[in-house]
């Protein structure tokens, strides 16, 4: 049957002591919402939405999601994938020496697999565009990898 899921939550981040707030090592509070659907329109079909609210010093970003996915039921028994998008409301810095940001809404795409390979071992696997319309950059990122599960 289908399942309805609300996950709302927050974590801190922040330097240890003596530690420099530096471009990439900075204070940020990250607030989280996500609704999702299990078994929507078939079983193992699911859809989520989410939202992020990050809390910086300086500034605030957000950033809104959807995810679909497919958790296999037959000969693939415990694999997924998923397919998603979200979109980021924010600006990358152009330079640690300058106050000038390159971007306000950077759209992103992925695809995501896991299969089992072993008892109690997954293969992960994904690949992301992110395309920043501002600066027609894209960026690619692949991961693969072996998770072991206890």
């Amino acid at each position: 049957g289908q399942n309805i899921a609300v996950d709302v939550g927050a974590y801190i981040r922040a330097p240890l002591g003596g530690q420099d707030i530096i471009i990439f090592n900075q204070s940020f509070v990250k607030i989280y919402a996500v609704f999702g659907v299990d078994d929507l329109f078939v079983d193992g079909m699911f859809l989520s939405v989410n939202g992020d609210l990050w809390i910086g010093p300086e500034k605030n970003y957000t950033s809104i999601g959807l995810d679909g996915g497919y958790k296999f039921s037959n000969a693939l028994k415990g694999a997924t994938i998923n397919v998603g998008t979200y979109l980021n409301f924010y600006k990358y810095p152009v330079s640690p020496y300058t106050d000038t940001d390159s971007s306000e809404s950077i759209p992103a795409f992925y695809i995501k697999l896991k299969v089992p390979i072993f008892k109690q071992f997954l293969l992960e696997g994904g690949y992301e565009l992110e395309a920043d319309p501002g600066t027609s950059e894209t960026f690619h990122d692949v991961k693969l990898g072996v998770r072991y599960v206890f």
